[in-house]
C-alpha cells in the first residue's frame, strides 16, 4: 500500500496492491548478524510464528520471465519463502493437478506464489495470447487442488477508482470510521466529470486507473500544452483507463511511503516501510524497482520468537 505523508503529518492512501506487491527486497531487517537471522525475522514479521499459509507442502514461485522489472524482487521472495522460482514451461496441469517438471519426473505442487498479473495467469480464462500463464491453473485452484497466493482476482483493488471506495465501504458495511482516508479519485468515464477536468486541467493530476499499465501522467501547472492535448485525445479514445485527482494545496514537501502486510491468522503489518519522494499529487514518481532514492524506515522491532511480531493491535 502506498501512502502519502503530508506536510502536517497526516496520511492518505494513494494506491493498493493486493496481488503483486514489490519492493520488499529493499527492506532488510537491521541489526541481523547473519542471512539466516534476517530470513527468520522477516518471516516472523510477515506470518508470525504460525508458519507459512501453505504449510509444509511443495511451493513454487511463478515468474513471468527472466528480464522483467520485478526479477530482483522475485528472486528475493524465492529465497525468503523457500519457493523454487519457475516459469510456465516447467509446470503442467494433469487431471486438474499442478505438476513441476524435475529431473525427468513430474512432482505434485501444493501452492503457487504467482508473480503474474490476473489476466495473464491462465490463458484458458484470461488473455488467450498469454505466454507466461499456466493453462488450467485457475480451474485447478477453483477445484481446491492447489493454493494460489495471492488468489486470482486480488488485483481488482489495484484499480484506483475501486480502491478509493474502500473507506466508504468500511463506513457502510462495518459501521466504523476508517483510520486512513483515500485520496479522492474522479473517474473520467463520466462525460460530465471528464469535461469538468478538461476545462480545469491545471488543478488536477491525471493518471491511468491501473498502475500496472502506466502511461506518462499529467500534473496541473505543467507548461507542456502539447502533451496535454495529446493526453486528452488518448483519454477520449478510452476514458475507462484514466482517472483524475485534485491537486492538494500546497503541493510540495510530501513523501510517499510503501507499507507491506499479510493476511494469515489475522492481519500483520510489516514494521518497516519504504520512503521516497512523491510527485505533486502524492503518488509515486516511478516503479519502485527503478527508484534509486528509496530509504527504509523502521518502527520498534520485536525480538525473534515474540508471538505479537508484526500483528496489529485489536
Amino acid at each position: 500500500m502506498d501512502v502519502m505523508l503530508q506536510v502536517d503529518g497526516s496520511l492518505q492512501i494513494m494506491d493498493c496492491d493486493l496481488s503483486l506487491p514489490s519492493g520488499l527486497e529493499r527492506l532488510k531487517s537491521p541489526n541481523c548478524r547473519s542471512l539466516a537471522e534476517s530470513k527468520a525475522r522477516l518471516r516472523q514479521q510477515l506470518f508470525g510464528l504460525g508458519g507459512f499459509p501453505w504449510g509444509s507442502g511443495r511451493v513454487v514461485l511463478l515468474d513471468p520471465n527472466s528480464s522483467c522489472a520485478s526479477r530482483r524482487c522475485n528472486e528475493f521472495l524465492s529465497w525468503l519463502l523457500d519457493a523454487q522460482m519457475v516459469t510456465t514451461s516447467e509446470l503442467s496441469v494433469e487431471r486438474g493437478e499442478i505438476r513441476l517438471r524435475h529431473c525427468g519426473n513430474w512432482l505434485p505442487i501444493d501452492a503457487v506464489i504467482r508473480r503474474v498479473e490476473d489476466d495473464l495467469l491462465d490463458p484458458n480464462c484470461g488473455r488467450p495470447d498469454s505466454l507466461v500463464g499456466v493453462p488450467g491453473l485457475v480451474r485447478s485452484w477453483q477445484s481446491g487442488l492447489v493454493s494460489v497466493f495471492n488468489p486470482p482476482g486480488a488485483g481488482l483493488l489495484r484499480c484506483r477508482s475501486l480502491a478509493a471506495l474502500i473507506p466508504e465501504c468500511i463506513r457502510v458495511f462495518l459501521g466504523q470510521q476508517p483510520l486512513l482516508d483515500a485520496a479522492p479519485v474522479i473517474s473520467l468515464e463520466d462525460p460530465v466529470e471528464r469535461s469538468q477536468v478538461f476545462r480545469n486541467a491545471h488543478h488536477y493530476a491525471i493518471r491511468t486507473d491501473d498502475p500496472m499499465h502506466p502511461a506518462r501522467p499529467w500534473f496541473g501547472g505543467s507548461s507542456d500544452q502539447r502533451q496535454l492535448e495529446q493526453l486528452l485525445q488518448r483519454i477520449d479514445a478510452d476514458p475507462s483507463r484514466w482517472i483524475a485527482r485534485p491537486l492538494p494545496v500546497p503541493n510540495s514537501g510530501r513523501m510517499n511511503l510503501r507499507f507491506f502486510g499479510s493476511l494469515h491468522r489475522g492481519f500483520c503489518l510489516f514494521p518497516g516501510a519504504l520512503a521516497r519522494r512523491s510527485e505533486v499529487d502524492g503518488g509515486a514518481r516511478m516503479v519502485i524497482s527503478e527508484d534509486s532514492e528509496v530509504h527504509p524506515v523502521w518502527r520498534g522491532l520485536p525480538e525473534l520468537g515474540d508471538e505479537s511480531a508484526g500483528r496489529t493491535p485489536e
